[in-house]
């Protein structure tokens, strides 16, 4: 049957009638409460809860979905995520909880981004990796390379590491919420260039990662290196790792150290390896 009259169909079992025109796109998350839906956008944009859905209305769905795919339209783009995978996302609704308490700071595109990598630390745990090509292409199609990151950071577990350990502490002040905005932009934009201290890092092995990573980024011309920890030990071992390899003097470099309560940033800027110069052969008259 036509997606079209499906979908029609479907929206009647949610009460939405009369519509001037289908919704352009349609998301499936995890809405607050028990709503079912939302419409944003003039119309535009319909959000889905499967998770508060009836029997009807979920098989109502599912037909939409099928008819989609079998008639090979805009699969992808049309649902922000399949229907197989909304089955399986109450597996991992713990997750989606923890990350809630950043949906009201976040720019809507990073928290989007941030859902999606809810799912893609999923996929890698459980080992499907053949599944994560194509959901990290629709995460860069739908949010950039902000998302990307996002992404990346969130699988690597600096978001419960890192981030909502932060928002929890900064939060105490309703106040200081700005400065978690504020670190948070930073250290999106610095990843790419950035090694992250964590707990479990002793002094010497801090020391020698960013020693490592300066003598890499060396190599390859590049002339910064980002350095971020939180909480007191890892800032402690931050600032004596730097001291230490100041006074080796094996590397020459000038730093830049912000600390706001205890989330240490450091820039490190070097000069790389300049590169062998080619003697010139004697020209003969």
């Amino acid at each position: 049957m036509n997606p079209a009259v499906l979908l029609k169909k479907f929206l009647a079992t949610l009460g939405i009638k009369n519509l001037v025109k289908l919704p352009e796109k349609i998301e499936i998350n995890i809405l607050n409460g028990n709503r079912k839906h939302e419409i944003t956008n003039n119309y535009t944009n319909l959000t889905i809860n499967l998770q508060a859905l009836s029997p009807e209305e979920n098989t109502a769905f599912a037909e939409y979905m099928r008819a989609l795919k079998e008639n090979n339209e805009n699969y992808l783009v049309m649902e922000k995520k399949s229907y197989s995978v909304i089955q399986e996302l109450h597996k991992i609704n713990s997750d989606f909880k923890a990350i809630e308490k950043l949906q009201t700071i976040l720019l809507p595109e990073d928290y989007g981004a941030l859902e999606d990598a809810v799912y893609i630390k999923y996929l890698k745990d459980n080992r499907r990796f053949a599944e994560i090509y194509d959901r990290k292409k629709q995460i860069r199609y739908d949010y950039g390379e902000r998302g990307n990151t996002i992404t990346n950071l969130y699988t690597a577990g600096y978001f419960h590491d890192i981030f909502l350990p932060l928002y929890d502490e900064l939060s105490k002040d309703p106040t200081t919420l700005e400065e978690f905005k504020f670190i948070f932009d930073k250290l999106i934009r610095d990843f790419p260039l950035a090694v992250f201290i964590n707990f479990h890092m002793g002094l010497d092995e801090v020391k020698n990662l960013i020693k490592d990573k300066i003598l890499k980024n060396k190599k390859y011309g590049i002339d910064k290196l980002y350095i971020h920890g939180i909480n007191k030990q890892n800032c402690d071992n931050i600032k004596e790792a730097i001291k230490i390899l100041e006074e080796e003097g094996e590397i020459t470099f000038t730093k830049n150290i912000e600390q706001i309560s205890d989330i240490l940033m450091v820039k490190l800027e070097f000069n790389h390896e300049p590169q062998p110069s080619v003697a010139s052969e004697p020209t003969t008259n």
